[in-house]
C-alpha cells in the first residue's frame, strides 16, 4: 500500500498532466508551469537570453570659420543650430525558465550608444549671432533595456537547480551642445536675444535587473546587476573677444537632464 502511493505520488509530480494535482495554480503560475507545452519538462535548462550594443544617435554639430583680418561670421535668426540627439535603445533580455530539475537561464543585457545635441562652433574676427541663432542641441535618450533571469522554479514543480543571473547597466552620454564664440584679434562678439544658448541634457537609462528564484529543495537564487549610465550635462557657452555684448536671454549654458540606474533584485533562494 505505501509503495504503491509512493509511486502514485511521484507519477503525479513528474507528470501532472495525467494525474489530479491537490495543489491550486492562479492563472498566470498555470501558464507559466505549462510554458506552451502539453506537459511539464523534467530535465533541462532554460536558455540564455544576451541583447545590448546599438550605435550613436548624435545631433549634427554646425562650425563657422572666418579667416583673415576684419573678418565676420553673421548668423541670422534661427540660423546655426546644432541638431538634437535622436534615440539609442536596446531590447529586454528574458531568459527561459529551467525544468523539474535544472537551471534558469542567464539574461544579460546594456550598452546603448551616445545621443548627444550638436554643438555650435563660430570663429572669425567678429561675431554677431542673431536672435535665435547659435543654439547647442538639446540631448536625446540613451536606454538599455531590462534583464530577467529565468526561474528554476516551474509553478509548483520543481526538485531543485539555480535561478538565472540578470545583468543589465551601460548606456552612453546625452550632453547637451555647447556653444563657442571666439572673436580674433580686436573683434567684438554680440549675441542677440535668445541666441547662444547651450542644449539641454537628455536622458540616460539603464533597465531593471531582475534574477530568478532558486529551487524548491536546493540551489540559490540568481544574482542581479544593474548600474552604469551616461552622462546628461548640459551644454557650455564659451564667448572669447575683445569686446562681449550678451543681449536678453542669451548666452545662457544648458539644463543638466536625466542619469538613471536601474532597480537590482535578487532571486529567492
Amino acid at each position: 500500500m505505501r509503495s504503491s502511493f509512493f509511486t502514485y505520488t511521484l507519477l503525479t509530480v513528474l507528470f501532472g498532466d495525467a494525474f489530479a494535482s491537490p495543489i491550486q495554480y492562479s492563472r498566470d503560475e498555470f501558464l507559466e508551469a505549462r510554458g506552451g507545452y502539453l506537459y511539464y519538462p523534467v530535465f533541462g535548462y532554460g536558455g540564455d537570453a544576451t541583447t545590448g550594443n546599438s550605435g550613436n544617435a548624435n545631433g549634427g554639430s554646425v562650425s563657422n570659420t572666418a579667416y583673415g583680418w576684419g573678418s565676420s561670421v553673421v548668423n541670422g535668426f534661427g540660423s546655426a543650430k546644432g541638431g538634437n540627439g535622436g534615440g539609442s535603445f536596446t531590447g529586454n533580455a528574458y531568459a527561459g525558465n529551467g525544468g523539474f530539475v535544472g537551471l534558469g537561464g542567464d539574461a544579460t543585457s546594456g550598452n546603448s550608444g551616445d545621443a548627444n545635441g550638436g554643438s555650435v562652433s563660430n570663429t572669425g574676427g567678429s561675431i554677431m549671432n542673431f536672435g535665435g541663432s547659435s543654439v547647442g542641441g538639446n540631448g536625446g535618450v540613451s536606454s538599455s533595456g531590462n534583464a530577467k533571469g529565468g526561474n528554476s522554479k516551474r509553478g509548483g514543480y520543481n526538485f531543485g537547480g539555480f535561478g538565472g543571473e540578470a545583468s543589465t547597466g551601460s548606456s552612453g552620454n546625452v550632453n547637451g551642445g555647447s556653444v563657442s564664440n571666439v572673436a580674433s584679434g580686436w573683434g567684438s562678439i554680440m549675441n542677440g536675444y535668445g541666441s547662444a544658448k547651450g542644449g539641454n541634457g537628455g536622458g540616460s537609462y539603464t533597465g531593471n535587473a531582475i534574477a530568478g528564484n532558486g529551487g524548491s529543495f536546493f540551489g540559490h537564487g540568481g544574482d542581479a546587476t544593474s548600474g552604469n549610465s551616461g552622462d546628461a550635462n548640459g551644454g557650455s557657452v564659451t564667448n572669447q573677444g575683445n569686446s562681449i555684448m550678451n543681449i536678453g536671454g542669451s548666452g545662457v549654458g544648458g539644463n543638466g537632464g536625466v542619469s538613471w540606474s536601474g532597480n537590482a533584485v535578487g532571486g529567492h533562494a
